[in-house]
């Protein structure tokens, strides 16, 4: 992705961020995505990755014994998202056994179930389709000429 995009480097430190927690809830973390979840979490401008960069460094901080900064990224989960019952799980919950584990609930999680459950009752919308009117001539001052610096342009009939 070009470092001309708007957002580029935001979406790469997302994509990375993601990829990092994923390690700490496997328990195999590397010291690059501990890196990439640090300088994530410290970036306060944008919460939805600060939120992310958070479970993954509790799991890591879990993993490696240190259960007051676990505890600490814990409090700042649920004081930030008290709806994201998610967030809360350990590594213990990442396990094969479902029964050992009861599902966390939350009002977003009961909300997803509920529609899940009703399956087909909400009906589905088609997206709309837009095309381009290629009937429609291109102003002269919008040609490439001018944009080019050309002198001059001629218009489009």
């Amino acid at each position: 992705m070009s470092h001309l995009v708007p957002g580029a480097a935001q979406t790469q430190r997302l994509i990375r961020a993601c990829a990092a927690v994923g390690e700490a809830a496997g328990k195999k973390l590397s010291a690059e995505g501990r890196d990439v979840l640090n300088v994530t979490f410290a970036d306060q401008r944008f919460v939805l990755p600060q939120l992310l960069a958070a479970f993954g460094l509790a799991l890591d901080a879990e993993n490696t014994g240190d259960a007051s900064r676990a505890e600490q990224l814990r409090t700042f989960i649920r004081q930030t998202a008290p709806h994201c019952g998610p967030l809360a799980m350990s590594t213990s919950d990442f396990s094969d056994n479902a029964e050992a584990h009861p599902p966390l609930v939350s009002p977003v999680s009961n909300a997803l179930a509920r529609t899940q459950q009703l399956g087909s009752a909400y009906p589905t919308q088609r997206a709309k389709t837009i095309r381009p009117r290629a009937h429609l001539p291109i102003p002269a001052r919008l040609t490439a000429g001018n944009f080019l610096g050309a002198s001059t342009v001629e218009p489009v009939h």
